[in-house]
């Protein structure tokens, strides 16, 4: 199985120009986002799935559009370190972005907030949704989540089996993208095609 993980596009939290829980992107992120989605374009992806917070959402638009797909929207990519009480801008409000978005629904109930959260924590919603992904897809379906730099680290940690450290974190610069591939061969086997990648970008 073949996981993406982006990092979304420059966001106006980013440049200082709205320092808002959820800022939408720039114009400059707007553009990044659109040359990642062509760079994802070629691939063969099977789902994409987004946080729900609106510059991975945006982000994430530019891939499916392209690409004729859904975008799943799931509360565990939420960025570490979002205000505990936030509970994002709900599905209807989103889907003014995009139609053709779901909720991730496995018939649990998820909190549409984070609640308190440490490392720890935050480390252990990480797991839970490379555990989720690697139950739900096959050995031969490509992934994509977009989600946020800080997470994704944690994301990437999880995947590998690392601890999360203070002293050490994987880059991601907007619309980085990270390829891990999950190989059966006698034994489970995890590995880095590459990490940050804004090769697209380079034009």
């Amino acid at each position: 199985m073949i996981l993406y993980i982006a990092r979304h596009g420059e966001s106006l939290g980013n440049t200082g120009e709205n320092n808002s829980v959820d800022p939408e992107l720039s114009e400059k992120g707007k553009t990044q986002a659109s040359l990642l989605g062509k760079r994802m374009e070629k691939e063969k992806i099977d789902c994409i799935i987004s946080s729900p917070l609106i510059r991975a959402v945006e982000t994430a638009v530019a891939t499916a559009e392209l690409k004729n797909m859904p975008i799943e929207i799931w509360p565990l990519l939420f960025e570490v370190g979002t205000e505990s009480s936030f509970k994002g801008q709900g599905i209807d409000n989103l889907k003014k972005i995009y139609n053709n978005l779901l909720c991730y629904d496995d018939g649990i109930e998820y909190p549409m907030c984070l609640g308190n959260e440490n490392k720890e924590i935050a480390y252990q919603r990480a797991k839970e949704v490379i555990e989720r992904i690697r139950k739900r897809f096959d050995d031969n379906a490509t992934v994509m989540i977009v989600a946020h730099g800080t997470f994704n680290n944690y994301l990437i940690n999880a995947a590998f089996g690392f601890p999360v450290r203070d002293d050490f974190n994987f880059c991601q610069e907007n619309t980085g993208l990270n390829c891990i591939k999950f190989i059966k061969d006698g034994i489970d086997k995890v590995k880095a095609e590459f990490t940050n990648d804004y090769s697209h970008l380079c034009i």
